[in-house]
């Protein structure tokens, strides 16, 4: 398993303690490579933002839960998401009408749904 977590990445770190085949990144995805400012809990952090495919993994399954900011972990995963077709966990709120039809563009449907996730397959 490979997580990314720009935030709160002492957390995730201790929360995976113990866990075998775990790779923990303290950034975020998403559509650009290059340092972004996140506003959260009334703060703001500057992070460094890298796009998916730049780590050139072949994912099974991806889960993405970022907060409103899904389009852009699937806009920088295309080439990841084309070349494996991987199952893709999507925690849609909001961006529900968005990421179906971006995931239709890449030839994924929804399979399963449990609010607010969707799970999208080929």
């Amino acid at each position: 398993m490979i997580a990314f977590e720009p935030l709160y990445f002492e957390r995730l770190v201790e929360n995976v303690k113990g866990l075998e085949k775990v790779t923990c990144h303290d950034l975020a995805v998403g559509p650009w490579d290059r340092n972004v400012k996140l506003c959260f809990e009334g703060r703001q952090k500057v992070v460094t933002m890298r796009r998916l495919d730049m780590f050139k993994l072949k994912p099974d399954f991806l889960k993405i839960d970022v907060e409103g900011c899904e389009l852009g972990v699937l806009t920088g995963a295309l080439e990841t998401i084309h070349l494996n077709h991987p199952t893709v966990q999507i925690e849609v709120g909001q961006t529900r009408l968005l990421s179906d039809a971006m995931m239709q563009r890449l030839g994924y449907h929804p399979v399963d749904e449990k609010w607010p996730d969707v799970i999208y397959e080929v």
